[in-house]
């Protein structure tokens, strides 16, 4: 992949492109399933979003060197269908929304 508005990492940012039907590829890392219950269910409901929208899920060992790199991003990235310049900011903007 050689655009950089295809792809996008972070939790907010990354449920902000799931709910917006844009991630092709959902990678995660597995240490972010054995912090905790609530976050695990968060998890569990954005990989079966993503599933049921058309998007692969691929799980990354943190074992791996690839499961390091992922952590090292956060631990959860997506692979976008289309451009999404910005979606940093646009998720940031409507976080706030909701929050207020």
């Amino acid at each position: 992949m050689t655009d950089p508005d295809r792809a996008c990492y972070g939790f907010q940012v990354v449920q902000y492109a799931a709910y917006q039907d844009a991630i092709d590829v959902l990678m995660l890392s597995d240490a972010l399933f054995f912090d905790d219950f609530k976050q695990r269910r968060v998890l569990d409901a954005l990989v079966a979003y993503v599933k049921s929208h058309g998007g692969e899920v691929l799980r990354f060992s943190q074992m791996h060197s690839s499961g390091e790199k992922l952590m090292s991003l956060t631990g959860i990235a997506a692979i976008l269908r289309y451009p999404f310049p910005d979606i940093d900011l646009l998720a940031e903007t409507d976080a706030l929304k909701t929050s207020t």
